[in-house]
């Protein structure tokens, strides 16, 4: 009798696996509704000289039905690296990624032509203040917790006196991910200890309220490296 339970728990267990594993299976395969890959650039100045530094970032948007009445059930799978901008004093600047689906996509227009943004491949677009990534540096690169914010408008603070941001854009592309961010950290690949504005470690105790002008951030990795798709 209890071997035959075991069997029958056993089963109904592997039939949930199993359940779960073909919803997640049919709403990553049957309820895709756009599907892109994007260049971010971002323009500086420095000595009169231009700085640009672009990355590639792909998403997929899934609008899956909602289990329950009144839920909104789509979410925004990402692929992608935090963009390093290297400046000439040996600084290094990071453009954050959203943990939640990518804020600075937001910039392309609404409702392109046939209704995915496919429709934009060859079209630049400027991101406007609202939808630049977050900035970051750290003052110690192999340690996460000497996080700095970093102001478009006072790039000087970090860049170098005559450091200056110009303007972002965005384009539809079929270029390959970038991958480069664990090159100048080399702990985001392992790094796994929550940071938040309670943390109180170095520069984390006096973060803005806003904190990286998302909600708060639960693993500093998630803004630095996804790999959802």
């Amino acid at each position: 009798m209890t071997r035959t339970l075991f069997v029958l728990l056993t089963l109904g267990a592997l039939v949930t696996a199993a359940a779960v594993a073909g919803i997640i299976l049919t709403r990553d395969l049957f309820y895709v509704t756009d599907s892109y890959r994007y260049r971010l650039t971002l323009n500086f100045e420095v000595d009169g000289r231009p700085l640009v530094e672009s990355g590639v970032i792909q998403e997929t948007i899934h609008q899956p039905p909602c289990m329950v009445i009144e839920t909104n059930c789509s979410h925004i799978a990402v692929k992608g690296d935090a963009l390093p901008i290297r400046f000439p004093n040996g600084r290094i600047v990071f453009a954050l990624i959203e943990y939640n689906g990518e804020v600075t996509s937001r910039a392309f227009p609404h409702d392109p032509p046939g209704g995915t943004l496919t429709a934009w491949a060859g079209k630049a677009f400027t991101v406007g203040e609202p939808w630049l990534p977050q900035l970051i540096t750290f003052s110690d690169l192999t340690d996460p917790y000497s996080i700095e914010f970093v102001d478009y408008k006072n790039i000087a603070q970090v860049g170098g006196p005559n450091a200056r941001f110009i303007n972002a854009t965005i384009q539809i592309t079929d270029d390959p991910v970038t991958r480069s961010v664990d090159a100048y950290l080399p702990w985001v690949t392992s790094f796994h200890n929550k940071l938040d504005r309670y943390a109180g470690k170095g520069a984390l105790k006096n973060l803005p309220n806003y904190f990286f002008g998302y909600s708060l951030m639960e693993n500093l990795v998630n803004y630095l490296r996804r790999n959802d798709l």
